[in-house]
């Protein structure tokens, strides 16, 4: 893999510790914020919530502003986001923390209208499900690794909730600097833009008429929904049901991550070894990960 998908697998790997360390987080804004668990889930939902908004408008950037130009435009919106919250948790306020995680969440929705598309242009034909399929499991190694990191993290540096001390805020300081370097890494390769396919414009209505679309849109709903709401209450659960230590529960968050790096890799070995078999693989294996009660309660 050359240096320029290295580059976007690199944002792939971003992106999955940002949506990972948010969800795990929710029970460490409970705590550190004594606020109701109503108002800790909003992290979730301002965090959800602003791909709904971002993704349309982000898709006319790219028309006219071009992949590379709106990629670094979303890396530099989640370093500002990631900043804004290390110095909201400083400062001890969860309004500003629920403004700064909306930044950081409408940067990484933005990364991944982007990044999916640019990658696949930017690869070979014969290769572009396998080079998106390796980058899907770049990405979920990187939700993977961010709750073992943050249950480390918690265990040499615990939380002093009375003096209001707490390690988070430079986790995301240095997701900041990651992000600003990414940046700055597609000016030094001088990452190249992709060029746009052709298309026939048509009507946002329009795309109800498509079988495909309406399963594809379908299929990443429900996959979205199950994804968020086991991640977002399995801390929670591990912590009040089976009294477990909060750092302990956040690693074993890794290994429900971690499994979506098994398929990923089976769907890249199957894509790179045949490309016509490839586009039935890809679905079946997907149909197979929303069906199988094991996956999606590891």
């Amino acid at each position: 893999m050359n240096k320029n998908l290295t580059t976007l697998g690199m944002v792939f790997f971003l992106w999955g510790n940002i949506t990972s360390i948010n969800s795990t987080l929710i029970l460490f804004f409970y705590q550190y914020f004594k606020i109701t668990w109503q108002q800790a889930i909003l992290i979730n939902v301002l965090f959800y919530l602003a791909p709904f908004i971002t993704c349309l408008p982000c898709s006319l950037l790219i028309s006219r502003w071009g992949y590379r130009t709106v990629l670094r435009v979303s890396l530099f919106t989640s370093a500002v986001g990631c900043m804004a919250l290390g110095f909201a948790l400083q400062g001890f306020s969860f309004s500003y923390s629920l403004l700064a995680v909306f930044v950081v969440a409408t940067g990484v929705s933005a990364m991944q209208v982007v990044a999916n598309p640019y990658l696949t242009l930017l690869s070979k034909p014969h290769k572009r499900i396998g080079n998106l399929s390796l980058a899907s499991a770049v990405n979920s190694l990187g939700t993977t690794l961010a709750p073992l990191f943050i249950a480390l993290l918690l265990q040499h540096y615990p939380i002093d909730f009375a003096a209001h001390r707490e390690p988070i805020s430079g986790l995301w300081m240095v997701l900041s600097f990651f992000s600003a370097l990414l940046i700055f890494i597609s000016f030094i390769i001088n990452l190249p833009d992709a060029e746009q396919p052709t298309c026939n414009h048509q009507r946002f209505s329009d795309l109800w008429q498509h079988k495909g679309f309406i399963f594809n849109a379908t299929a990443i709903f429900i996959y979205v929904g199950v994804e968020v709401a086991i991640a977002t209450s399995v801390v929670k659960y591990l912590t009040t049901m089976g009294l477990w230590q909060i750092d302990q529960a956040m690693s074993l968050v890794s290994i429900y991550w971690g499994g979506s790096i098994d398929w990923a890799y089976i769907v890249w070995i199957i894509c790179s070894q045949n490309k016509y078999l490839s586009c039935i693989s890809y679905r079946y294996i997907v149909l197979c990960m929303l069906c199988d009660p094991g996956f999606t309660t590891q």
